[in-house]
């Protein structure tokens, strides 16, 4: 086995695989020895033939040796720097082409072509990519001016909601890891005298008295604005009274109503399994659509839009983007409703409104449904959410000298 420092070498001096036939070929490797052309790797291929090696500037003398000797020479294979440099000569445009394609790249390499913010869930990634923004971090900034430190140093002391970042540069992709803080919540003013009144009409269920007098029991129907815990608590021995800030929860039975008109018929969209694709390619900001040899003529349509990045690798990221608009075609159809059918499909639609008017925070006891009319003998679904909440909300008040 040969060294790897002789490799190396005849790599760059050019290598000549050559294949030698005749009855004197010992006589062709003793005249080379000689005239100190040196040969390796000699292997016998048969009683007339042998295969060997020798450098690019010793295949020159060959002829003249193999013409002494009596024998035929055979190129089996050229290999080296030299023969490799040979044959791009002939393709000068190809080598330029290939050198400037190569610089363009290496100077791509250096630029930023995405920015990923990871760990967010409250704070809006558009914000985040704006403060890093400020600090040198965006598509097309160098790599090399960005100082991570410094980034994370500003983020930091420019959000209160953010407890922890981090900025990470691999390839050409930046990712800016955060942990959003947990902020305390808003203290409201607890100094101020002030009663806990109804947010709406309910029954009492169950009132929690942290500060103040409870001015309902459990049972007690209460309308909207009526006091349920009062700030005025009475002293001992003294007919005045003592003006706090009343705290505690007033859970109520409460009453949502919400109906729909009883249709006919439900319009349903159906895909027909036609569809239309428009394509744009991004390439450095600058968007470039493909032209279509027809134009899309879908009177309904669904669309959906989907971007692929070029990437080399997992975190190489080129400035070239596509784009392909997906257009799905749909016919909008009436289905004729029995009876049954209108009542589901009044209850899905309820259902959907109730997200938006029942509170979060309330908890739905129980449900009830029923047809009911207007004054035209319109029909109608209605259904009642029964809930449980906190119907309580403070109200400053204002203390007189007789109060």
């Amino acid at each position: 086995m040969k060294p790897l420092i002789f490799k190396l070498i005849n790599f760059f001096r050019g290598i000549v695989h050559i294949k030698i036939e005749g009855k004197f070929i010992e006589r062709f490797i003793n005249i080379c020895t000689y005239h100190n052309v040196f040969l390796w790797d000699i292997v016998k291929v048969d009683s007339r033939s042998m295969t060997m090696f020798l450098s690019r500037k010793a295949f020159r003398e060959v002829d003249q040796v193999a013409e002494k000797a009596k024998v035929t020479v055979e190129v089996l294979k050229k290999s080296g720097l030299p023969y490799i440099l040979g044959k791009y000569k002939k393709r000068k445009a190809f080598a330029i082409g290939a050198l400037l394609f190569l610089i363009v790249t290496i100077y791509l390499m250096s630029l930023v072509w995405y920015v990923e913010v990871i760990g967010n869930e409250e704070v809006s990634t558009d914000e985040l990519l704006e403060e890093v923004k400020k600090s040198g971090i965006y598509v097309g900034a160098s790599k090399r001016n960005i100082n991570t430190d410094d980034v994370i140093s500003t983020l930091m002391l420019d959000r209160d909601d953010l407890s922890w970042a981090g900025v990470y540069i691999k390839g050409t992709k930046v990712t800016l890891h955060v942990t959003e803080r947990d902020l305390p919540p808003i203290v409201e003013d607890d100094s101020l005298p002030a009663d806990i009144m109804a947010l709406k009409d309910g029954v009492i269920q169950e009132v929690i008295v942290k500060a103040g007098v409870a001015a309902v029991k459990k049972g007690d129907s209460v309308f909207k604005g009526d006091v349920l815990i009062k700030g005025d608590v009475p002293l001992k021995f003294s007919e005045n009274k003592l003006h706090v800030h009343a705290k505690g929860e007033v859970y109520a039975t409460t009453w949502y109503e919400i109906k729909e008109p009883v249709p006919e018929f439900k319009t349903v969209k159906e895909l027909t399994g036609k569809t239309y694709k428009k394509t744009r390619i991004d390439i450095f900001g600058v968007s470039i659509p493909l032209p279509k040899p027809v134009a899309m003529s879908y009177g309904e349509y669904e669309m959906e839009v989907l971007e692929k990045p070029l990437i080399i690798g997992r975190n190489v990221y080129l400035p070239v983007t596509t784009e392909v608009s997906l257009y799905k075609e749909v016919q909008s159809k009436d289905i004729a409703l029995d009876e049954e059918q209108a009542l589901e499909y009044c209850v899905s639609l309820i259902e959907e409104r109730a997200v938006d008017v029942i509170p979060e925070e309330a908890q739905i006891l129980a449900k009830y449904r029923r047809y009911v009319y207007d004054d035209n003998g319109k029909k109608y679904v209605e259904m009642i959410f029964e809930c449980k909440e906190d119907i309580g909300f403070n109200v400053v008040k204002e203390i007189t000298e007789n109060s």
